[in-house]
């Protein structure tokens, strides 16, 4: 079976209707939208980026804390009471990584250097034995190259274990 034949005059109307679709205001008001969500969301970025860095220098502060920390507990406990060790040993350069590198390289971007030493007075080791001359704290900074002005301590403390 065949449509029914339009009227002359409705046919004409219906072909110079347009398609239906989103007008002018529709399209600028769903814009003006979206660039404001956009706005908050790059707004965001720079804290997003600082945070991010600052967790990742106390991720490799952490390392390098753990490295010298692992270094100066395997050392001997003689050698570690006389400063030529660490006339020999420090300042230390690591990269980006926490990864150990030689002074002049450019890739150096933290330097752990020793700061000094004192056995603590008063210190009781267990059994109550008083810890004269048995125990070390030693202490170290680590500056950052690019952040020169935060210097950041922390010291190891090591006890004569008879080696």
């Amino acid at each position: 079976m065949h449509p029914p034949a339009l009227h002359p005059e409705l046919r004409r109307r219906l072909s110079l209707q347009s398609p239906p679709a989103f007008s002018l205001i529709e399209v600028v008001l769903a814009i003006g939208i979206i660039s404001f969500a956009f706005v908050g969301v790059f707004g965001l970025l720079p804290v997003g980026m600082q945070t991010f860095r600052q967790a990742l220098d106390m991720s490799v502060e952490s390392q390098i804390r753990q490295a010298v920390s692992n270094e100066i507990q395997g050392s001997r406990f003689s050698e570690l009471s006389t400063s030529s060790f660490f006339q020999d040993s420090f300042p230390k350069f690591f990269d980006s990584q926490g990864m150990p590198v030689p002074g002049e390289a450019e890739s150096r971007i933290y330097t752990i250097d020793y700061g000094s030493s004192a056995a603590p007075a008063g210190m009781i080791l267990p059994g109550g034995k008083a810890a004269n001359g048995h125990v070390l704290v030693l202490k170290f900074e680590i500056s950052k190259r690019t952040n020169p002005g935060t210097i950041k301590f922390f010291s190891v403390t090591v006890p004569d274990n008879g080696f």
